[in-house]
């Protein structure tokens, strides 16, 4: 979100409320859980911290930043919002911040700064999905039930202040 702040600055006042609000219930329920002792660490999860300004590792987010950029503009072009949401869907299967830069520098125009803002929204909810599962599937059961705790809060504290605007696109 930080990102959009630097792209798009009044993209960024749409989205900061529903990211603060997540963020804020994701910590409450994180610090509740730590408060009554039932955070646990993944057993046997060995952690791989990489530099982010590792060649390969950049090039990669490069060309998957390349390749958003050039989804969204056809999607956008043959679908229209409908393209953009299952590309913003897609995309948060594996990664929020190239969808996000992708589209703060859309937003200037066609599509709208609201199906923008949705479709950024949609990425960060997929995301969010995308984690808890890992946490069941890297943790086992009980840590994946305290991590998807957290991570459910977040998501819906942030999607109730975020509601997507149904009657602009059709839906009524």
């Amino acid at each position: 979100i930080l990102l959009v702040s630097v792209v798009h600055p009044s993209l960024f006042e749409r989205l900061w409320p529903p990211f603060a609000t997540a963020a804020g219930a994701g910590l409450i329920v994180a610090a509740w859980l730590i408060r009554r002792g039932r955070a646990e660490t993944a057993d046997g999860v060995q952690e791989e911290h990489r530099n982010p300004f590792e060649f390969m590792l950049a090039l990669r987010f490069g060309l998957f930043l390349a390749a958003i950029a050039v989804l969204s503009r056809a999607l956008d072009a043959w679908f229209g919002e409908t393209g953009l949401y299952v590309l913003a869907a897609a995309s948060g299967l594996a990664d929020v911040d190239a969808i996000t830069l992708t589209l703060a520098n859309m937003a200037n125009g066609t599509p709208s700064e609201d199906v923008i803002a949705n479709a950024i929204c949609l990425a960060a909810g997929v995301n969010t999905v995308v984690k808890a599962g890992l946490a069941f599937y890297l943790g086992g059961a009980h840590f994946g039930a305290r991590v998807s705790a957290a991570l459910g809060a977040s998501l819906a504290a942030g999607g109730a202040s975020h509601p997507p605007d149904l009657i602009e696109a059709g839906v009524e």
